[in-house]
């Protein structure tokens, strides 16, 4: 009985069909379902599953959220901070797990943002260098070297992550033209980099707040030869459709509940930039999506 409970409040957010004498039946052994197209996104054997993703939003993120709305407006400090002890990152780091689930809810998001961007994209050269700064697993980078057969990359991660980028990357075919990085780009970054005509920074600025998103900048310019470019893909608060200016500032929460960080304006887009030395001009795209294209050259 509780179990069709459950299912029936599933059917009524879209996950499960009910046939039609469920709806009046009151006992469990009347009760059959099937997967809406909704509920298929949350198995885990299927292309383009959530399953990992909303497992994150409602394990660790849901203790970030809660807190973040009690402790947090009187400290400061991020939901995660005050729920876990320590901040999102190091955490999972710690929790290989949840690092595990973690990687792969963020890599079920990829095609949201990966295929528009590669539709209005391109590197300065079809045999570029490419750098994924914070890239992950390389899922970003291995479509960019699909689509450019004579550029090679580089993709950066923390040092835990690298061996599962250097395998991902060798399942992909790509072992010749791509390698794997460990670092941090709150320190000094690896020299290897400076061999990049392009640094990709996909939604990495807007999980820390602005002295950290400076420090950041900085370390780039620091090891990136005079011309380089620089492209980062974000949000920009303000800016779209009413839906997508909605949903950035209910994002904006969610990056201060998970990160102590932000979304941002052009303006304060511009403004770390300044910040951080790059004073050239910042040109925008709108790519197909819910993010944007901003592009500096350094």
């Amino acid at each position: 009985d509780i179990l069709c409970r459950y299912m029936r409040a599933a059917a009524g957010l879209g996950l499960l069909r009910m046939s039609p004498t469920d709806g009046r039946a009151a006992r469990a052994l009347d009760c059959r379902f099937g997967l809406t197209q909704s509920g298929h996104l949350v198995r885990a054997d299927i292309p383009g599953s959530m399953r990992a993703f909303v497992l994150y939003i409602n394990e660790e993120s849901k203790s970030a959220y809660r807190s973040a709305g009690t402790s947090s407006l009187f400290s400061g400090r991020s939901g995660f901070e005050e729920a876990f002890g320590e901040e999102h990152f190091s955490w999972h780091v710690r929790h290989g797990d949840r690092q595990s689930q973690f990687d792969a809810a963020m890599t079920s998001l990829t095609p949201l943002h990966v295929n528009p961007l590669l539709g209005d994209w391109s590197p300065p050269t079809t045999n570029a260098t490419i750098c994924d700064i914070g890239g992950g697993q390389g899922h970003l980078l291995a479509k960019v070297l699909h689509r450019y057969p004579s550029a090679h990359g580089l993709v950066m991660d923390q040092p835990s992550v690298v061996n599962r980028s250097t395998a991902y990357l060798a399942s992909e075919g790509l072992d010749s033209r791509a390698s794997a990085l460990g670092g941090s780009f709150l320190a000094s970054l690896p020299r290897e980099l400076a061999a990049c005509d392009v640094f990709i920074l996909k939604l990495i600025l807007h999980d820390w707040n602005d002295p950290e998103v400076v420090t950041i900048l900085r370390h780039i310019a620091e090891v990136a030869r005079p011309g380089a470019r620089l492209d980062i893909v974000d949000r920009l608060l303000g800016e779209g459709t009413r839906p997508e200016r909605r949903d950035g500032w209910v994002m904006d929460l969610h990056m201060h509940a998970n990160h102590a960080a932000r979304e941002r304006t052009l303006v304060e887009f511009q403004d770390v930039f300044r910040i951080a030395g790059i004073l050239a001009e910042v040109r925008t795209v709108k790519l197909r999506s819910i993010v944007w294209l901003l592009q500096v050259t350094l």
